[in-house]
């Protein structure tokens, strides 16, 4: 038997025919995924469960009938509430009028109802979206474009909350085999519907016997995407962090216990300051009874964490801390907070507050974070004696009988350039999959949800593509208009001064050759307008992603577009699939310090590059794979120039 399996591991199965759009010439397999919806889902998939009316020889008043994974219930109830429980001779089971051949006058009772479960253990199919489709014959006695059928089952509003009418329409004298779909996004399927206990129960009160060949059922889930983030810009971070979630929860006492690069200590253990050191379900606790020792007798304590790299490399250095932490806990409130406690280029007590805000209840994995543009981390924290770097702690409340415990999952730790003022803590944790993001190099990539630099018109959607492997990938689709012109409008972002302000340019499109249409770039430039056109490429089917690198002459992104945008992608061809584009821009020689002009601020960068006080990229000027002294004389000359 059948039983209806978890639907992440029911998509890799379905999802080839999910609201498949076949977007060029019919013998086309590339397919675009939009939507999930029951009425566009693979219900021939093994993890549907299904009863097959057509496989049934009879129904059981005792027993019900068995299909797979999914159980009709037999209800040998009041009269007018009976079950439905004769099959036709051609395989239907008939539902409404004349439907019940037990006691009492059939012919009489124009209404029904069918109780059925599926077959899985209780505890995993509550509180569950389902798609669920009936299979039916289009005739009848009675029936008219009115009868209709409805679903009852419990979910979070109410128990046997009832769907809307699900009306026969224009099929209810076709003469074939129709389907209707419903989808319970708000399921609890418990087995608490009516007498028999059903998960569901379809009714009909029309007047008219209808016909029923199957019923199936799978777990839902609508289409996903990547969730939108910016990425760091730069050189790849290294990220020290701790997870505690990998330490078993007798592995926290007195010791030092090693994450990735990132060192939790335990071993300060006097008076109020002393380290939490219990854990519980993947988290460190802190504050109330969060230690081993004395944990009723404080609501305060702390957690105290050291950068594995040595003393003299993490000095004077400005850090970004994440903190993830669960949104509920002990006492917990709007005002509970977590201080980072750290030795500052100013102060030996530095600190930072943040307050879970309303977050505290959410019940999901949170983050909040922590600028420390000042950091001077050399394992001497005020009061400590394990050699922390910083420590994070809380004193909700009184310190004795009130407080919160709150509780953390993660610390991590990255540094950052305090002199980029537009930098946010969240993007600084956030590493770009394919590796570093120069400094000229702005890109958006559908497929992982990342982006730096620029953005795309909020008109602009992202869905899913299966290629000819059957390998799934993210694309983003241009915003349409009446006539079928695609548009992608893109804006550079204006904290990104360097490709902001470049004069030229080149854009390479990753794009799925797909059709036979064609697209273009018009840009923002100083000679020819807001719409300066390049070159057209034309689509050849051949079905595979390609890329394009179009060279920007005279650039002048102002965002004197219409929409404010810098440039835009233009397209007739429907349901062009954008992958990725990767905006570059002219990086000049000598521009040192990368600000996008040739000045004495690259001698004195490249000086300080030479000397060790400072890293910088763009410093072999005269293109001979060494930096030197003859860099430096290259940088004057072209000021001279």
């Amino acid at each position: 038997m059948k039983s209806v399996k978890r639907f992440s591991a029911l998509l890799t199965s379905i999802i080839m025919t999910f609201s498949l759009i076949i977007v060029s010439a019919s013998d086309a397999e590339i397919k675009i995924i939009k939507e999930v919806t029951p009425e566009t889902m693979d219900w021939s998939a093994e993890e549907v469960a299904y009863i097959d009316f057509s496989e049934i020889d009879s129904i059981s008043l005792e027993d019900g009938a068995v299909g797979h994974g999914i159980k009709l219930l037999p209800n040998n109830g009041a009269t007018s509430w009976k079950a439905a429980n004769r099959l036709s001779e051609d395989g239907y089971l008939l539902f409404g009028k004349e439907a019940n051949t037990d006691g009492g006058n059939p012919e009489k009772l124009d209404f029904g109802n069918v109780y059925f479960n599926v077959d899985v253990p209780l505890a995993e199919k509550a509180k569950t979206a389902y798609a669920l489709k009936v299979d039916y014959y289009g005739g009848g006695i009675g029936v008219d474009a009115g009868s209709y059928i409805t679903f009852c089952y419990n979910n979070s509003e109410k128990a046997e909350y009832t769907t809307g009418q699900y009306k026969y329409g224009s099929t209810y004298n076709s003469g074939k085999v129709e389907s209707m779909y419903v989808l319970l996004s708000d399921a609890n399927l418990s087995e608490n519907v009516g007498t028999p206990k059903g998960d569901i129960r379809m009714n009909t009160w029309t007047g008219a016997q209808l016909k029923i060949r199957r019923i199936s059922i799978v777990e839902y889930s609508p289409l996903v995407t990547p969730e939108l983030k910016e990425v760091y810009k730069g050189p790849k971070k290294e990220i020290a962090t701790i997870d505690f979630s990998d330490f078993s929860e007798t592995d926290i006492t007195n010791g030092s216990f090693a994450g990735n690069g990132l060192t939790l200590l335990t071993t300060q253990d006097t008076g109020a300051a002393m380290a939490s050191n219990l854990m519980e379900d993947g988290y460190l606790l802190l504050g109330k009874q969060a230690r081993q020792t004395g944990a009723d007798s404080y609501a305060n304590g702390a957690i105290y964490l050291k950068l594995d790299i040595a003393p003299a490399d993490k000095g004077n250095t400005a850090y970004a801390v994440k903190v993830e932490y669960y949104g509920g806990g002990i006492g917990t409130d709007a005002g509970s907070y977590i201080d980072l406690r750290y030795n500052s280029a100013t102060s030996s007590a530095a600190s930072k507050r943040n307050t879970y805000g309303a977050t505290y209840n959410s019940g999901n994995l949170e983050a909040m974070y922590f600028l420390l543009d000042n950091a001077d981390f050399s394992e001497t924290i005020q009061n400590s004696t394990c050699g922390a770097d910083f420590r994070l702690e809380t004193w909700c409340g009184n310190g004795t009988t009130t407080g919160a415990q709150l509780k953390i999952k993660s610390v991590s730790v990255v540094e950052y350039d305090p002199l980029k003022t537009s930098e946010n803590a969240e993007k600084l944790f956030n590493v770009y999959s394919e590796g570093s993001v120069p400094t000229e190099t702005a890109l958006i990539n559908a497929n992982t949800g990342e982006y730096t630099g620029m953005t795309y018109s909020s008109a602009v959607n992202v869905y899913k593509l299966i290629d000819l492997n059957d390998i799934e990938h993210f694309v983003a689709l241009p915003a349409y208009d009446a006539n079928g012109l695609g548009t992608f409008g893109v804006t550079v972002s204006p904290e990104d001064t360097y490709v902001k302000n470049t004069k030229q340019a080149e854009i390479t499109v990753y794009y799925w050759d797909v059709g036979t249409g064609n697209f273009n770039i018009e840009y923002n430039s100083s000679d020819e307008g807001a719409y300066k056109r390049t070159e057209t490429v034309v689509l050849e089917d051949t079905k595979e992603l390609k890329s394009h690198t179009f060279t920007l002459t005279s650039v002048a992104f102002t965002g004197a577009q219409t929409g404010g945008f810098d440039f835009k992608l233009l397209t007739r061809q429907n349901d062009f699939c954008i992958e990725k584009i990767v905006l570059t821009a002219e990086v000049k020689s000598g521009d040192v310090n990368m600000d996008g002009e040739v000045a004495s601020e690259d001698i004195a960068a490249l000086v300080k590059h030479l000397m060790g006080s400072e890293v910088y990229e763009n410093t072999d000027v005269n293109g001979d794979n060494a930096v030197n002294i003859l860099d430096l004389i290259r940088i004057k000359k072209l000021l001279a120039e």
